[in-house]
């Protein structure tokens, strides 16, 4: 199964990164390293009791690039990726991102760019993953709320949607883009949609 790969993967990098510390931690670092492993563990929970149930919140929502978004209306499946100017992976995966909208077979599916960041950050990110055309629908709310909503407790998450709006997969920390592997796995992850 897709998302048993990706926690595999990330269960993988987590491990790697752990145990290359070191083992002459002192107490305060092996405690901390605990936490990490426990925030890991928390983190898998958090997504995958969203997996199977309806997308939430659905509600209309602004599109900073012009009119409104209402998932309830939405015909097709969507991918909701959650994510920031500041954050690297999501700066390093705009540009496919954008580039997969624009892909004929995916013409039916509804892209959406969810973000925190205000207006004049969206159009420097644009410009700096030098996108000029897109499909993408962008829409700025405050951090608070979509945390507050539980949309997401890192960036980026990707949420993967059905036609009927449910929770297919999730995926966080970002897609590893720019790889082949990186592009046929978006690929996969958006055929199955269908």
């Amino acid at each position: 199964m897709v998302n048993d790969r990706k926690y595999s993967r990330l269960v993988l990098v987590s491990f790697v990164v752990l145990t290359s510390i070191g083992n002459s931690l002192s107490a305060q670092e092996k405690s901390a390293k605990m936490d990490v492993a426990a925030a890991m563990k928390q983190w898998k929970i958090f997504y995958k009791r969203k997996i199977g149930d309806m997308f939430a919140p659905i509600e209309e929502w602004k599109c900073v690039n012009g009119g409104y978004f209402d998932l309830n209306k939405a015909q097709g499946p969507a991918i909701i990726y959650l994510g920031f100017y500041g954050c690297p992976p999501c700066r390093q995966e705009m540009p496919l991102y954008a580039e997969l909208s624009l892909e004929k077979k995916y013409s039916g599916y509804n892209f959406v760019y969810l973000t925190f960041d205000d207006s004049a950050t969206i159009s420097e990110e644009l410009n700096t993953a030098k996108i000029s055309e897109h499909k993408i629908k962008l829409v700025s709310l405050p951090e608070k709320y979509i945390r507050s909503k539980g949309m997401a407790n890192a960036f980026p998450v990707v949420y993967f949607l059905d036609q009927e709006k449910t929770v297919k997969m999730i995926h966080a920390f970002g897609l590893l883009s720019g790889s082949l592997d990186s592009i046929n796995y978006w690929h996969s992850l958006l055929d199955s949609l269908k």
